[in-house]
C-alpha cells in the first residue's frame, strides 16, 4: 500500500508585576507524550500563572531540590494569566520562545505529483521547477488502504509538491513537519533535505527505484497516530526563501547604462520606486525591464494577489553609473521626506525659521532631533 499525507507542516516563531507562578505539573521518565523541538522526550515541568496579572520570569530560576546553586536562569518570558509554560528538562540550554506556530501546508493542500515511470529532473525539489506536466490532487494522496483524497495506480515511488509564501522568515525558530506515510519518505524545502526515513542515506537523492528498507504502514486509518519531524534553525536558515522577487542585476558600479529585471514567480504585482520611497499600491507597477541611465536607488515590493497574504520586504538596490571611486562605498537610503519634508526634516528650514540670517534662528535642523 502506498501513502503518503503530510498532515501538518508548522514554521514556529520565537519571540524575544508580582503574580503568583506556581509547579502545576511535573513529568519524569517520559518515553512519549509531549515532545521537545528535537522530537525527544526528556522531563518537563509545567509552571501556572495563579494570579490576575501577567509575569516576567526573567531572573527566576529553577533549582535542583539537593544543591544551592541556581541550575538554569529565565531570559525574558512573560505568562499571562491562567496561562502556563512547559520547560523541558533537557540540558540543551534553549531560549528562544515558541510564541505561537503557523501553517502554511495542510493535509487538504492541493498538490503537484508525478507518479513515474522514471526519475523526475534533479531539480524536481527547488523552487524553479516547472510541474505543469504533472499531475495535481488533494491530499493525501496513495492507493490501497482506502483513506486516500487521491488515489492512484500502484507505483514505486511518488513525488509530491506544495508551494506557499513566507513574507517573513526572520522569527521563525524551527520547523515541525507531521507525516502518515507509506513505507518511506525523504522531504525537502526549496531544494534543502529537511527529513528522511526508511529509505537511503542523508543526502543522496533516490532513485525511482529505490525500494524502503522494511514495511512501514500508515497508521491513522487504523487508529494509530501520525509521526513527528522537528528540523532546527540551521536547516531552515539553509532552505527557506523570504520574498517574491529579486533583481537581475547586483546592485555597484558599473559602465554606461543598464538593464534591470525584477523577477517574481508568484500571482500578484511588482511595485517599485526609483526615489528611495518604499514601495506601495499606487507606486509605478514593473511590467517590463527598467534601464538605468545615471545613480539610481531602485526599491520593489512584491504584492499578492490574495489579500490574505502580505506583501513581501521591499527589496532594494543601489546602482552607481560612469562614477570613477577608489575608495569603499557605503549606500545608505530612506525616503525623500525624511529629509526634505518641509515641516519635520533636517535639510530645509521650516515654518518657523529666520531664513535670512545666519544662522537662521529657528531652522528645523537646528532641533536636537534624531531619525531611526
Amino acid at each position: 500500500m502506498l501513502t503518503l499525507r503530510i498532515i501538518s507542516f508548522f514554521l514556529f516563531f520565537s519571540l524575544i508585576g508580582h503574580s503568583q507562578i506556581v509547579i502545576n505539573e511535573v513529568s519524569t521518565a517520559q518515553n512519549f507524550g509531549v515532545a521537545d523541538e528535537d522530537g525527544n522526550y526528556p522531563d518537563w515541568i509545567e509552571l501556572y500563572n495563579a494570579g490576575t496579572t501577567a509575569v516576567d520570569l526573567e531572573g527566576y530560576a529553577l533549582v535542583s531540590e539537593n544543591e544551592v546553586k541556581q541550575n538554569w536562569i529565565f531570559p525574558s518570558i512573560i505568562i499571562q494569566p491562567n496561562d502556563y509554560l512547559i520547560v523541558f528538562a533537557s540540558e540543551k540550554d534553549r531560549r528562544d520562545i515558541i510564541d505561537h506556530w503557523e501553517a502554511p501546508i495542510y493535509p487538504q493542500s492541493i498538490w503537484d505529483y508525478y507518479t513515474g515511470p522514471t526519475t523526475p529532473p534533479s531539480n524536481w525539489n527547488t523552487n524553479s521547477f516547472n510541474t505543469t506536466t504533472w499531475n495535481n490532487g488533494i491530499g493525501g494522496i496513495g492507493y490501497g488502504d482506502g483513506d486516500d483524497s487521491t488515489i492512484i495506480a500502484p507505483t514505486t515511488t511518488l513525488y509530491m509538491r506544495s508551494d506557499f509564501i513566507l513574507t517573513d522568515t526572520s522569527n521563525i525558530s524551527i520547523g515541525l513537519m507531521i507525516l502518515d506515510y507509506d513505507d518511506s519518505f525523504v522531504a525537502y524545502l526549496n531544494g534543502v533535505e529537511l527529513a528522511r526515513n526508511n529509505v537511503g542515506v542523508h543526502g543522496t537523492p533516490p532513485v525511482f527505484t529505490d525500494l524502503a528498507y522494511e514495511e512501514h504502514e500508515s497508521q491513522l486509518y487504523n487508529g494509530g497516530n501520525y509521526e513527528f519531524f522537528f528540523f532546527d534553525r540551521t536547516i531552515m536558515g539553509n532552505s527557506k526563501n523570504e520574498g517574491n522577487n529579486a533583481f537581475s542585476l547586483e546592485a555597484g558600479f558599473y559602465s554606461g547604462s543598464q538593464t534591470i529585471s525584477i523577477n517574481s514567480n508568484e500571482n500578484g504585482t511588482v511595485h517599485y520606486t526609483t526615489d528611495g520611497s518604499i514601495p506601495i499600491l499606487s507606486s509605478s507597477i514593473y511590467t517590463a525591464p527598467l534601464s538605468v541611465t545615471s545613480n539610481t536607488v531602485l526599491k520593489a515590493v512584491f504584492f499578492p494577489s490574495t489579500s490574505s497574504i502580505l506583501p513581501s520586504k521591499p527589496q532594494v538596490a543601489t546602482y552607481y553609473i560612469d562614477e570613477n571611486v577608489s575608495l569603499p562605498v557605503i549606500s545608505i537610503t530612506t525616503d525623500p521626506k525624511n529629509l526634505w519634508n518641509y515641516y519635520e526634516v533636517f535639510y530645509v528650514f521650516g515654518p518657523n525659521a529666520d531664513s535670512v540670517n545666519y544662522p537662521f534662528i529657528g531652522s528645523i535642523f537646528w532641533n536636537g532631533w534624531e531619525i531611526t
